[in-house]
């Protein structure tokens, strides 16, 4: 049966393009130096929570599309019109910062920032896909060995010790171990695939607490964490 358009998927794709937008504009503005403090900085900081759900949006498609993908030749050979484009984008960004930016590198440095993608501004998200892809197939092997509880057990725990830490752990301020936080795409991960089977049926009230709840609690801990700082 021919796969049928579900416009949600672009729908959540173009949020997520906004919200990455948006993130990067208070990046490269003086929110990050600017004492927290007053009502604006306190509405700048509650969008930041909701615009940090950009990457997240994209892990859980990648889950949700990618779910049913097997270890085989066929599917690394499929991911090479994404490396040819990652190729050229570093090209463009060598010819850019060589040429017009004047930017001098001895051949060692210039061939270990174009190896680690350092070159490329931002490249650490590219660095994260690529680990990903290559282990996809891997991730659906374990995922489909699992039943039912078992793969709300694994999507619960790795929350707990990914998702959690990063939620409340922020600046010098800890309070929870968090040293498996980096493993975060993993959990949205397997929530796409998750979700790609079960469908989504959150009830109310715990929807709620997710749309609401979750950015407030965020928000609770900036002002009180960094208020003034």
């Amino acid at each position: 049966m021919a796969n049928t358009y579900n416009p949600s998927l672009d729908l959540i794709r173009s949020v997520a393009i906004l919200f990455v937008m948006s993130q990067h504009f208070l990046l490269n503005s003086n929110f990050y130096t600017t004492p927290f403090d007053g009502l604006s900085m306190s509405l700048q900081g509650l969008f930041l929570i909701i615009f940090q759900v950009a990457v997240p949006f994209f892990l859980l498609l990648t889950g949700y599309l990618n779910c049913n993908k097997e270890l085989n030749h066929k599917y690394f050979v499929g991911g090479k019109r994404i490396f040819y484009s990652i190729l050229f984008f570093v090209i463009l960004w060598v010819g850019f910062r060589l040429l017009l930016l004047n930017e001098k590198f001895n051949t060692l440095e210039l061939i270990t920032n174009i190896l680690t993608l350092r070159i490329v501004r931002y490249s650490w998200y590219i660095d994260m896909w690529i680990g990903l892809f290559l282990m996809t197939p891997f991730l659906n092997i374990l995922y489909h060995t699992l039943n039912t509880k078992q793969k709300q057990a694994l999507i619960g725990i790795t929350a707990l010790i990914t998702i959690i830490p990063g939620m409340i752990n922020r600046g010098t301020f800890s309070c929870i171990p968090g040293y498996w936080t980096i493993t975060y795409p993993i959990v949205y991960y397997f929530a796409g695939a998750y979700i790609h089977e079960y469908g989504l049926n959150i009830p109310k009230k715990v929807n709620i607490f997710i749309v609401f709840g979750m950015p407030t609690v965020c928000y609770l801990l900036n002002i009180l964490i960094f208020r003034g700082g």
